[in-house]
């Protein structure tokens, strides 16, 4: 940054996403981050050092695990992401390792035996069993909350406590990945894994933040040479997009835009090839602002149903429903609020089914 530069809107909203999640593998001295550093970056009029906490926030927690500080109630052995993931050479770029009880963000962190965060489950489904996939990033993951304390597993247990029983039982199996996974990501979990699982109907979670996310995530790929599978690769290479290619804002605005509704219909076309019912759930980002109108017609075309769990947080601040002051993803109670929301429209649209 240039001397007196503040972090923008953009710069937040690709931390929110975990476009900067590469530079938190390094360990920071607490020196660096003294009284004379903070003093030093309000002198320069960095209003906005939301990064800067962030990663003295993550220094602090990471110290905390690693010196056996953590909280009582902490299962694992590590806080770093990154050791309970794996880098990938596909669009994807990492993937939850299996079998994994870590300590994250001070929260107890779990994966089951195909690396979802969520409990274990066959394969193929049990008969007289409605079985949903969820697909999302890292506020969908659960980032920052414990295991239980997932909207996922809530919503699942309210629906089988309400609907459940010996000739009837739903299973949400929470396929999310971190990252700022976006849709042509997640098209591609889904064709890849998600319909081996047999799902009756896919939840897409998407909180349609800037496009200019989905863009850095493109540019991530191509830099570091991973496999693009092939209905992906012509898109980019028809608007222009290569990994040595100048794009500029006005290309970059067009090939967005035509990007992002390419990867809607992409992903309802593997659902329908596969007789599973595409559902849209969307609710606010709690870190940079959202836009779902622009592409509502585009989901409602594709034959998504679309789930707006947007009055979820009505009556509550942001601030109320994050998991700290540096960190935008929703703390358990936002995750309580989106998981009463989203029993009731999953309740009312399966009794019409």
């Amino acid at each position: 940054f240039a001397e007196g530069e503040v972090l923008n809107e953009n710069d937040s909203t690709t931390e929110y996403e975990g476009y900067y999640e590469d530079i938190l593998k390094v360990d920071i001295s607490s020196k660096l981050w003294d009284d004379q550093i903070h003093s030093f970056l309000i002198s320069k009029n960095w209003t906005d050092i939301f990064i800067f906490q962030f990663i003295m926030d993550t220094w602090r927690q990471t110290s905390k695990s690693l010196t056996k500080n953590a909280e009582p109630e902490d299962l694992g052995l590590s806080f770093s992401k990154h050791e309970f993931t794996k880098s990938t050479d596909n669009v994807l770029r990492v993937e939850m390792l299996p079998n994994q009880k870590v300590a994250y963000k001070g929260k107890r962190f779990s994966t089951n035996q195909w690396g979802m965060r969520d409990k274990e489950y066959e394969k193929i489904p049990p008969q007289n069993t409605i079985r949903i996939a969820l697909l999302g990033g890292s506020p969908t993951m659960g980032s920052g909350v414990h295991d239980e304390e997932v909207f996922e597993a809530l919503t699942e247990k309210k629906l089988n406590d309400s609907f459940g029983n010996d000739s009837l039982q739903l299973e949400i199996l929470n396929f999310a990945i971190g990252s700022g996974a976006q849709t042509f990501q997640l098209a591609y979990l889904l064709e890849q894994k998600v319909v081996e699982f047999q799902p009756d109907y896919v939840i897409l979670v998407d909180h349609f933040s800037k496009e200019r996310i989905m863009f850095n995530k493109i540019k991530q790929i191509l830099r570091d040479d991973k496999t693009i599978y092939p209905e992906f690769e012509q898109i980019l290479q028809s608007q222009g997009i290569t990994k040595d290619a100048t794009i500029t804002p006005e290309k970059m605005v067009e090939s967005e835009n035509f990007i992002k509704e390419w990867s809607i219909y992409h992903f309802a076309g593997v659902c329908k090839k596969n007789n599973i019912q595409p559902i849209l759930a969307y609710y606010p980002s709690l870190g940079p602002a959202s836009n779902l109108r622009k592409y509502k017609l585009t989901l409602q075309e594709a034959g998504f149903r679309i789930m707006d769990l947007e009055s979820a947080f009505d009556g509550y601040s942001k601030k109320e429903l994050h998991v700290s002051a540096h960190d935008r993803h929703p703390n358990a109670l936002a995750h309580q609020l989106l998981s009463d929301k989203l029993y009731e429209e999953l309740a009312e649209y399966l009794r019409l089914k």
